[in-house]
């Protein structure tokens, strides 16, 4: 797993063609793996914007969070979507229909 972080710096405004290469590199090299964006704050439509703007698809968008509280809601979800762990749903055991089980 690689992990590419960028921490821009708005007032840098004469570093901005560099900046701009190094994205093209940087997105050049993701096309096709799975994009976790890691303490976003974007909203929805600003992810479509970035997905439209730098031609990749986001997999999943982590919010910030705390430490200290459950973020199980946060984190099960992805864990599911990458096979790590399996839905709540699926580990409850089937039952098998039984031919007299509409007598219950």
């Amino acid at each position: 797993m690689k992990a590419i972080v960028f921490d821009v710096d708005d007032t840098i405004y004469e570093q901005q063609v560099v900046f701009d290469q190094a994205c093209r590199d940087v997105f050049g090299e993701l096309k096709g793996k799975k994009l976790i964006l890691n303490k976003s704050l974007l909203s929805e439509e600003d992810i479509s914007d970035f997905e439209v703007e730098s031609d990749l698809k986001v997999y999943y968008n982590i919010p910030p969070v705390n430490d200290k509280k459950d973020n199980s809601n946060i984190i099960l979800p992805l864990l599911e979507k990458l096979g790590y762990v399996k839905s709540v749903e699926s580990e409850e055991p089937k039952r098998k229909n039984r031919l007299f089980d509409f007598f219950k």
